[in-house]
């Protein structure tokens, strides 16, 4: 009997690469991906209390979990703008794809100006070791972790009183360098 597979995206360019490269980087692991369950995606945005006229960022959009969450918000609450970063090419396309009324774009967010603009950032970052990757930002702390950075450049590009909502890993909530950074620096709320 014929056996098939489904895959959940068109690998189309998976294949490609593989074919040119003669081998299969395994994306999930290069770009750390942990992708949003849609219960927690939409507790998140519960979280951000996001208002009329908010400036929202989803600076590793991955999927689109949590821009699906922060859209079915942006509906009930109309005049919320929605910006998406994601750094993995392939993820970014295929997100301006299916959400060709938000910008979309492919940037690594650790390399973006820290200009303070947004009113709420909501993310579930890459988490695991350092990379070279966060050298490019300068924090005031040591990090042991790739999302310290995100967390730093988080704040960096939140405008006064705006709010971050993070899905982080245990081991960063539990003494880090960079909520240590928060706690001293900034209002922290609540840790879930």
């Amino acid at each position: 009997q014929a056996q098939a597979h489904i895959f959940p995206t068109d690998p189309r360019a998976i294949f490609a690469e593989a074919l040119a490269e003669g081998a299969v980087t395994a994306v999930k692991q290069t770009f750390q991906q942990f992708f949003t369950p849609p219960d927690l995606a939409r507790r998140m945005v519960d979280c951000a209390d996001l208002q009329f006229h908010d400036r929202v960022l989803e600076p590793s959009a991955g999927t689109g979990v949590l821009l699906d969450a922060i859209l079915r918000r942006a509906a009930a609450s109309d005049g919320i703008t929605i910006e998406a970063k994601e750094h993995d090419a392939g993820l970014a396309h295929r997100l301006a794809l299916a959400y060709p009324d938000v910008p979309v774009r492919c940037i690594d967010f650790l390399s973006m100006s820290p200009t303070p603009y947004f009113d709420a950032v909501l993310m579930n970052p890459p988490w695991g070791k350092t990379t070279r990757r966060q050298t490019t930002v300068m924090m005031p702390f040591k990090p042991s972790d790739i999302a310290d950075g995100f967390i730093f450049r988080a704040m960096e590009v939140l405008k006064d009183g705006g709010r971050l909502v993070a899905i982080l890993p245990e081991h960063i909530l539990e003494g880090s360098p960079a909520l240590a950074w928060l706690k001293k620096n900034h209002t922290l709320r609540a840790v879930i």
